[in-house]
């Protein structure tokens, strides 16, 4: 059998992985979290304020859906620091040395590969 039949056949078996990516999206979509994460937001945007946490912390938004935006409140401790200028190295540098070292990684592994005569 080729490659591509196997992991076609194989696509059923992977339904976690598969749902795992669906729900990221759908929580990236709608800005929602819940359970675990949501509790610790909520500590999180409550630890340094004088404000005690919100009577929704038992994980129930006002709408009854069961999560919360993240727009509700924002920690000033997160937000940038106005006096440093954003730079977009910051973000293009750390995606650049990835890709670099997945892409150096992959000719090593094939080079020696084609090498031996495999």
């Amino acid at each position: 059998e080729d490659g591509l039949s196997v992991l076609v056949r194989a696509i059923p078996s992977s339904f976690y992985p598969i749902l795992a990516v669906c729900f990221a999206g759908l929580l990236a979509f709608t800005g929602k979290d819940f359970g675990p994460m949501l509790h610790a937001e909520r500590r999180s945007l409550h630890k340094h304020s004088s404000q005690p946490p919100s009577p929704k912390s038992n994980g129930m938004a006002a709408n009854g859906s069961g999560g919360t935006t993240v727009a509700e409140g924002v920690d000033p401790l997160l937000e940038p620091d106005p006096d440093k200028p954003a730079r977009w190295i910051n973000a293009v540098l750390p995606i650049l040395c990835m890709v670099c070292s997945m892409l150096g990684g992959i000719w090593s592994g094939g080079y020696e590969n084609y090498r031996l005569g495999f």
